[in-house]
């Protein structure tokens, strides 16, 4: 009796190896997901070449207005206690304007954190073109950085 029993046994272990790799064999895993990672299209964005703050608007070379929009995003360390300054250029070099770009959320992360401002152009100046200028504030002085962005003048 014991060794039907025995027998038995061995049988179903066996019979359940064969039946698992049968099962495996015939397993294909199915082929993985890739989500391509979303890059900001280069037309659409002027990014820093750290890759620590870009501009959505104005774009690139875009011709603006006297009054515009600026809109962007910067990381946490861009900003100190939740600003930093912005300047618009001449084609000559002259400061057209200057203001402050604040955080809109927290900005005590390294993560980017969005900001938009509205920038007022003098009408007087004859400048046809110039630069948008976002500073890094860097009270220290010790990382100075900043981001340049080209634009056209349509009105001042």
């Amino acid at each position: 009796m014991q060794k039907k029993y025995i027998t038995f046994l061995v049988g179903v272990v066996i019979l359940t190896f064969l039946i698992s790799y049968a099962l495996l064999i015939g397993y294909t895993a199915p082929e993985p997901v890739v989500v391509p990672k979303q890059e900001p299209q280069k037309e659409e964005v002027t990014m820093h070449s750290s890759g620590n703050i870009f501009v959505t608007l104005p774009k690139k070379n875009e011709l603006v207005p006297s009054t515009f929009t600026v809109a962007g995003s910067a990381r946490g360390f861009w900003y100190f206690e939740a600003s930093f300054p912005v300047s618009v250029l001449g084609d000559d070099g002259t400061v057209l304007w200057r203001g402050i770009a604040t955080a809109d959320g927290e900005w005590m992360t390294e993560n980017f954190v969005p900001f938009t401002f509205e920038v007022t152009l003098p009408k007087n100046s004859t400048s046809t073109s110039g630069v948008l200028r976002l500073h890094k504030d860097d009270p220290s002085g010790e990382n100075p950085d900043m981001l340049d962005v080209p634009i056209r003048f349509s009105d001042i």
